[in-house]
């Protein structure tokens, strides 16, 4: 019979505590989203001012590869292949790399052109007024979701155009003859650049989700213990962890 009333006991515990958290005001040192230096809705704010002037350099790691996939597709020599009745066959490699490349830079220049996610972000973001502790924290989390949505479409760009540059060289390294296989083997060494290049849009989400890591430093700090056994004051850590 113990055993039950001291589980019930506990989590009544557990209930009421968490009553006493959600009913508590936010204070801005309780949340590093406040406490962090510089907040996201700064990091927003300062990248929106610049968006527009550098957007249309912000892809160059996906349109420099672009670009030589291309002047590799023009110039690619297929050794000849003939069908059944001796009539020479188009290349398909050819086709493929143009599609790919200039599917490529016209994509990014159309995102340069209408994809503007620090300004989207800045615009929501004044459309949330208030100045308390609750309204603010609200402000940076919608930043913070602004920067990690930027970020993904970085991501996604990145690994979308080096998977399908470097396919579009291997078939014309494939397919081109003897002479004719440097252009695609440069390009394909270009679009590796896509793969492991940073995205700037995904260096800012990590560069603001690092700063916030910092302030965690600061809530664990050696103290002097009571062991639990026998009372004795014994050396160790207090850590401080708020959701």
């Amino acid at each position: 019979m113990k055993k039950p009333n001291q589980k019930s006991n506990f989590i009544v515990s557990i209930v009421f505590l968490f009553a006493i958290w959600s009913a508590a005001p936010v204070h801005a040192a309780d949340y590093p989203e406040l406490t962090v230096i510089p907040r996201a809705s700064e990091t927003v704010k300062k990248e929106a001012e610049t968006e527009s002037k550098n957007n249309y350099l912000i892809h160059w790691a996906i349109q420099a590869p672009a670009v030589a996939t291309l002047l590799a597709s023009a110039l690619h020599q297929a050794t000849p292949k003939y069908d059944d009745t001796g009539a020479k066959l188009s290349s398909d490699a050819r086709l493929t790399g143009f599609m790919v490349s200039a599917g490529w830079i016209v994509g990014t220049l159309g995102l340069s052109a209408f994809y503007h996610p620090y300004q989207s972000s800045l615009s929501e973001l004044g459309k949330q007024g208030g100045s308390s502790a609750r309204d603010q924290l609200l402000r940076e989390r919608m930043a913070e979701h602004g920067l990690k949505a930027a970020s993904r479409v970085g991501t996604l760009l990145r690994y979308a155009s080096g998977i399908t540059l470097i396919g579009a060289n291997v078939f014309l390294l494939a397919e081109a003859d003897g002479q004719h296989k440097a252009f695609p083997a440069v390009a394909a060494g270009l679009s590796l650049v896509s793969l492991f290049w940073c995205h700037p849009w995904e260096r800012n989400y990590r560069e603001q989700m690092s700063y916030r890591k910092r302030v965690y430093g600061v809530v664990s700090n050696p103290a002097v213990l009571s062991e639990p056994a026998t009372g004795n004051l014994v050396p160790g850590f207090q850590l401080a962890l708020v959701f």
